[in-house]
């Protein structure tokens, strides 16, 4: 992947689920196919990066993050990996969404 690259996920109010990807920020493509995931009315919703290999780090740069709807709540963070990662501010409570 050549930077830079947005990724979009969005969530239908009936629970559907479609991602996509640019390279320009406008000209969007689908990466795989809707799926539909029944949540409650208040979620988390947050970003995470992993290399899948224990034996591998990564690393990315993460910018412009948005939201839209009715999304509230401050940014925190909480360390969802192993413990040689360091927490990064990557996550908000979602409510009413």
């Amino acid at each position: 992947i050549t930077a830079p690259h947005w990724v979009k996920v969005e969530r239908s109010i009936s629970g559907t689920f479609t991602a996509s990807h640019s390279t320009n920020g406008t000209t969007w493509q689908a990466l795989g196919l809707p799926q539909n995931i029944q949540m409650s009315a208040n979620v988390y919703i947050g970003l995470a990066l992993t290399s899948h290999d224990a034996a591998l780090t990564c690393e990315a740069v993460l910018s412009n993050v948005t939201t839209t709807g009715t999304v509230s709540g401050q940014w925190t963070n909480q360390d969802i990996g192993i413990a040689s990662n360091d927490a990064e501010p990557l996550y908000v409570a979602v409510s009413n969404s």
